[in-house]
């Protein structure tokens, strides 16, 4: 089988890092070609693994909802759009010499690939890694023709039910939708973490941007609440970039820091690509963001034995199965986020009881050789569709 990923970003995301993953499972039943937008880190670790590669300048069709409301944005565009078209011929090109059977589409902020496979009459897939619209403030350029792009797919491989819930009220047909759980490898041998209201505690929020999506900013809420309680609590805010985020936000993000006199206490830390050495100093991981499509950094913290708090919002529900795995808190009641971290940081058994119960969520649910195993099923079922793969 000979498939070819089209990524939206060069960049080590949630997304490139899950299609790497699948890579390394898949590498000896699959020939993969990996298509990228410009040059980025993601070549390094394709270098590595021996992947051909292509870099093609292609534009995304998900952009940030405000610029659609701009008349100089809309005509920039249909330039790009006309340039999407031009690159999508080299894409052609690059299918038939390397006789491609099925075309993954990484993430749904882009549709390149898409009129390539229907040009060369090959599968397409996408692969639903994000909530489209309601939880972010982007949104497709043209709605109905993403829409329609969506029904006309061979398939949707969502990252969670809440994203399939989502892609559903499109009208997708429910035959082609399919839910597959990002995979995460299961860490050394688990160390209960041992502490309590006199140690210094550090929490980790990591998240890829800072915006009000991602709420950081109820997390600088809960540290205040926390250090007059009594609490000796450090929180580190990781993979916030002051170049590419919504700055009103991050100087929200200071502005509170400074008022409140937390400078002490918090750091805000852009990305780091060693994701050990974060996890090495976390001693509970939290996540404020609404509407999470998966939250891979959830599944990452369960792995290693890190006590996770998130909001009841998204995808977190059903990753920390209603509480078993984390802590749960509405997300629009602070107090209750402060009360899930004094009782992860006071309460030793039920600590210990959502960790076990975490490793073991990884281990059945979260693993790669099985999520590999299920995506390779999909791939053969929708290749095998009106005649059979290569």
């Amino acid at each position: 089988m000979k498939i070819l990923y089209v990524c939206s970003y060069s960049g080590l995301t949630g997304a490139t890092q899950v299609m790497l993953s699948n890579i390394d499972e898949l590498s000896s039943r699959v020939n993969f070609i990996v298509v990228i937008p410009k040059h980025g880190p993601v070549e390094d670790e394709l270098k590595k693994r021996k992947i051909k590669y292509f870099c093609i300048s292609y534009f995304n069709w998900m952009v940030p909802t405000e610029l659609k409301k701009e008349p100089v944005q809309r005509l920039k565009w249909l330039v790009k759009c006309f340039m999407n078209m031009s690159e999508t011929l080299k894409l052609v090109l690059i299918m038939l010499v390397h006789r491609i059977d099925l075309v993954q589409i990484n993430t749904i902020y882009t549709s390149f690939g898409y009129c390539a496979a229907k040009i060369t009459n090959k599968k397409v897939v996408w692969y639903a890694q994000e909530v489209p619209e309601e939880a972010s403030k982007m949104s497709f350029w043209n709605n109905r023709k993403a829409i329609k792009s969506f029904k006309n797919a061979d398939g949707l491989i969502c990252v969670s039910n809440f994203v399939k819930e989502t892609i559903l009220k499109y009208g997708v047909d429910k035959n082609k939708i399919y839910t597959v759980y990002n995979s995460v490898d299961l860490k050394e041998k688990l160390l209960m973490p041992v502490f309590d209201k006199r140690d210094n505690i550090e929490i980790s929020v990591i998240a890829g941007v800072a915006n009000e999506q991602k709420n950081q900013m109820q997390a600088l809420y809960a540290i205040r609440i926390l250090k007059n309680n009594g609490y000796k609590v450090n929180l580190k805010l990781i993979g916030i970039d002051s170049q590419s985020d919504d700055s009103w936000y991050i100087q929200g993000l200071l502005r509170y820091i400074s008022k409140n006199n937390l400078k002490d206490v918090v750091e805000l830390m852009g990305f780091v690509r060693d994701k050990e050495t974060i996890y090495r100093h976390t001693d509970i991981t939290v996540s404020c963001a609404r509407g999470e499509a998966f939250g891979l950094t959830i599944g990452e913290s369960m792995a290693r034995g890190i006590p996770v708090i998130a909001a009841n919002s998204g995808a977190f529900g059903e990753i920390l199965v209603g509480g078993k795995n984390g802590c749960l808190y509405n997300p629009e009641v602070v107090n209750e986020l402060v009360y899930s971290i004094e009782r992860v940081i006071d309460d030793q058994y039920y600590r210990e009881k959502i960790i076990s119960n975490a490793r073991e969520f990884v281990q059945t649910r979260l693993s790669p050789k099985n999520n590999a195993k299920r995506i390779y099923e999909l791939y053969a079922i929708i290749c095998s569709r009106n005649g059979e793969f290569n």
